[in-house]
């Protein structure tokens, strides 16, 4: 667990930005949705693009790997594992062959 202490700091800082983000861009958003119900159509373009922005900040991973990424550091401790289990295996075969 001691090797995750760093990645928690990272998902900290990560989650604290999108929190400070999603809180800046929150008025932004109301007033872009008060100017475009008020039939302002320079402010339309405005507001999809304040919505994608909200969408991407929301999407970005808090975490600073994937599943991938574990899934791929599993299969790499794994191979030692298996080395030994098969070398068990075929020493095993091996003397039931020869005696």
């Amino acid at each position: 667990m001691f090797l995750l202490a760093p990645a928690r700091k990272v998902r900290n800082l990560i989650r604290d930005v999108k929190r400070e983000e999603l809180a800046r861009l929150k008025p932004i958003l109301l007033q872009a949705r008060n100017d475009t119900l008020s039939n302002n159509a320079s402010s339309q373009g405005r507001l999809s693009d304040l919505l994608a922005y909200k969408t991407q900040i929301e999407s970005t991973s808090e975490w600073p790997f994937d599943s991938s990424t574990l899934l791929r550091f599993g299969l790499y401790l794994s191979i030692p594992i298996g080395t030994m289990i098969g070398g068990a295996l075929v020493e095993r075969v091996v003397d039931l062959v020869l005696d």
